[in-house]
C-alpha cells in the first residue's frame, strides 16, 4: 500500500490452502515476544519507502530482528535459535515482505544458512 500499512484483514499469500490464520497464530513461536507482523507494521512499514529510495542497508531493522530473535527461527535451540518449522520461517518472511521486500530478504537469506544443518 502507498502509506506502507497492511490491513489487518490481509490474507497471507503463502498460507497453504486449508491453513487458517488461527492455526498460524497457534503455531506462533512462543519465544518470539513481538510478532513479525507487529515488527513489520511498527518498525519497518514507516521506513519502507526510504529503504527502497536510498538503497541503504537497514541496520536499524536488523537490530529489531536481533532484539526479537527473528534470525534464529529455523536454527535449533542448541545453536542459539528457537527451532521452529520451515512453515513458520515462511510466515515470518511473508509478514515482513508484505511491507518491505528488502526486510523479508534479510531473514530469507539468513535462514538459508540453516538448511542442511540437521
Amino acid at each position: 500500500m502507498a502509506n506502507g500499512t497492511v490491513p489487518e484483514s490481509a490474507t497471507p499469500m503463502l498460507t497453504p490452502p486449508g491453513v487458517s490464520g488461527d492455526l498460524i497464530r497457534k503455531m506462533a513461536p512462543k519465544n518470539i515476544e513481538i510478532t513479525p507482523r507487529t515488527i513489520a507494521r511498527e518498525k519497518i512499514a514507516p521506513r519502507a519507502a526510504e529503504i527502497d529510495k536510498t538503497a541503504e542497508f537497514p541496520w536499524d531493522v536488523v537490530e529489531a530482528f536481533r532484539e526479537n530473535e527473528l534470525f534464529g527461527v529455523l536454527y535449533d535451540e542448541e545453536y542459539g535459535g528457537i527451532g521452529e518449522s520451515s512453515l513458520m520461517a515462511l510466515v515470518v518472511i511473508e509478514e515482513l515482505s508484505k511491507v518491505c521486500a528488502t526486510s523479508g530478504l534479510i531473514i530469507a537469506v539468513q535462514e538459508l544458512g540453516s538448511l542442511g544443518s540437521s
